[in-house]
């Protein structure tokens, strides 16, 4: 949820704080996963599809208030924040290890039971395994910060992703 704020923080101008929760989550970064919460250097909690997802979709609102991609290059860790996101969208793609992943026909991202920023518990009024649409709509605002972020070569492959992520939809 913290990374949801993040959107908030930076609406209100208040991009210092937001650069800090952004580094703080993203260097927990492993195969496309990030924590739920942190807890001191605990980062174990990464039962979640859209913590990953929001993260880049709060360095896109950061680098359009900054007006420049400066903060992309920031060190998190011995990595750019760009690698971190580029990791991030390259292992959905493939599948992450706690289950997240691409669908390659549609492009959707599949959501585990309980991943997503409802976090249900058992009998969830609304099911959230499978395909949630906010999670899809994640998925394509990163998908097009990424095709902005990449090397040219790549951004191309972006694209085409996003519309036929939009296309699924």
């Amino acid at each position: 949820d913290a990374l949801m704020f993040v959107r908030g923080l930076v609406a209100a101008g208040k991009t210092a704080a937001a650069r800090d929760i952004v580094i703080q989550f993203a260097r927990f970064e492993i195969q496309g996963t990030l924590p739920n919460m942190i807890q001191a250097e605990n980062a174990a909690n990464r039962d979640t599809s859209d913590a990953p997802l929001w993260l880049i979709v709060a360095c896109a609102d950061l680098v359009r208030a900054d007006k420049n991609e400066q903060f992309l290059e920031s060190d998190c860790g011995g990595r750019s924040i760009r690698q971190i996101l580029l990791s991030i969208g390259q292992s959905i793609k493939l599948g992450t290890p706690n289950g997240v992943r691409m669908d390659p026909e549609s492009g959707l991202i599949f959501s585990p039971t309980h991943f997503t920023w409802m976090d249900p518990n058992h009998p969830a009024g609304t099911p959230r395994q499978g395909y949630p649409i906010e999670i899809q709509a994640l998925w394509h605002a990163a998908l097009c910060f990424l095709s902005k972020i990449d090397s040219a070569k790549a951004a191309k492959s972006w694209q085409q992703l996003a519309q036929q992520v939009q296309d699924s939809i």
